[in-house]
């Protein structure tokens, strides 16, 4: 699956602001990934969500925690983290992102 180059998009994108407690959550959950700590990835994922649900970090958030359980061999979490994206994203392009990976997953 090409999760890569689409989180390395949403990345930069990301980089070029800051807004505080929510970039640093978000910052925490690529920290997390990169280290691949999934418990850490999961944990900071629920709170965006929760946290900021109707933001684009919340979908990104989402994004990059299936992306995580995905190379973690966790396809439960995957499926969980992008189905949110897709129930609650408010851009639809992330819901697409998210759907085209989903079928992916479900066709595994």
């Amino acid at each position: 699956m090409m999760f890569d180059d689409d989180i390395e998009e949403v990345q930069r994108k990301i980089s070029e602001q800051k807004l505080g407690p929510i970039d640093d959550l978000y910052e925490e959950i690529i920290k997390a990934a990169e280290s691949k700590d999934q418990s850490k990835v999961a944990r900071a994922a629920e709170d965006i969500k929760d946290k900021f649900s109707g933001t684009p970090y919340a979908q990104m958030g989402a994004l990059t925690a299936a992306k995580s359980a995905f190379d973690a061999n966790d396809l439960k979490s995957t499926k969980s983290h992008l189905q949110w994206v897709v129930d609650h994203g408010k851009s639809d392009e992330f819901k697409a992102i998210a759907r085209i990976r989903l079928a992916g997953v479900l066709l595994d």
